[in-house]
């Protein structure tokens, strides 16, 4: 008997199903699965699964989430920063909310940094 195994898509969408329907539990087991079965993360898998855990009242979760997409090179976007200042603010962790704002200003200026190089090409 044959057998799919999950691949990285597949993994995704079970991920952002989960988030959905405010399952961050099961999109964390779904996340070591992942990583069980040899199949790395990307981008929108952590991008979701930070959004989950923010979702669920899981700061801490979603502040080391972001962390580790730090450390693996993953961009880091100002709206999912956003999320999870918010999910911060909500639990009452503000000096977190204070070493999160920190990075919001930086991602913000590398971002209008980035638009005024573009620009400049345009010229």
């Amino acid at each position: 008997e044959r057998r799919l195994a999950p691949d990285l898509i597949s993994y995704n969408a079970a991920v952002k199903a989960c988030e959905r329907g405010e399952a961050w539990e099961h999109a964390l087991s779904l996340f070591a699965g992942m990583r069980h079965h040899g199949c790395a993360p990307d981008l929108i898998t952590c991008s979701v699964l930070t959004t989950a855990c923010a979702s669920g009242r899981r700061w801490q979760m979603a502040v080391d989430l972001l962390k580790e997409m730090k450390e693996s090179g993953f961009p880091r976007s100002v709206s999912l920063l956003t999320t999870v200042i918010q999910a911060c603010e909500a639990e009452g962790q503000d000096q977190q909310v204070k070493l999160l704002l920190d990075e919001l200003r930086f991602v913000g200026l590398e971002h209008l940094q980035g638009e005024d190089d573009e620009d400049d090409g345009l010229r």
